[in-house]
Parts: structure tokens; C-alpha cells; sequence
């Protein structure tokens, strides 16, 4: 499991961020969710999240964030990790 804190600027409204985020291995073989397709959209309030299940193998090449996982989806830390990234544009 990774915690992960970024500090970052927005290019399209120039603020600062700080963001916050958990990443954890889960078993969802009891779930619905291996039932959908390979692409499905889920409505969240008033917007639509699109999803998509990818391979393993196409992980180190497909477009998504955070960039950390391409890699170190691989390497699964045995402990809680916490990693900080700071990017000033």
C-alpha cells in the first residue's frame, strides 16, 4: 500500500495543489465489477466515469496516472509506503 502526497501547479487554472491519495491491492473477485466489459462507464452524482480493465503488459506503456504505478505496480512494497512528489512548473 502507498500513500501518496504531490504537490503540484494546474496548468489550466494556475493554482496550487496538494493532493492526497491511497493506493492499495483488493480482491475484487466478489464483485460485479470482473462481470463488466472491458470498458464501462459508471455515473458518480452528476458526471460519468469511464473505465477500462487493462493487462499487465500494456500497463508500462497506456496513458493514466499516477505515473509511479507503471513501474512499481511490478514491485508491491511488503509495508505501508509513503511517497511525496513535488512538481513546480
Amino acid at each position: 500500500m502507498w500513500l501518496k502526497q504531490s504537490f503540484f501547479n494546474e496548468v489550466t487554472d494556475k493554482l496550487d495543489y496538494d493532493e492526497l491519495c491511497i493506493y492499495f491491492l483488493m480482491d475484487v473477485s466478489h464483485m460485479d465489477l470482473l462481470e463488466k466489459r472491458e470498458r464501462f462507464a459508471l455515473k458518480e452524482r452528476h458526471h460519468t466515469r469511464d473505465f477500462e480493465w487493462l493487462p499487465f503488459e500494456r500497463l508500462k506503456d497506456a496513458y493514466f496516472y499516477p505515473l509511479f504505478l507503471k513501474t512499481e505496480i511490478y514491485n508491491l512494497p511488503e509495508h505501508f509506503t509513503i511517497r511525496t512528489e513535488i512538481q513546480r512548473s
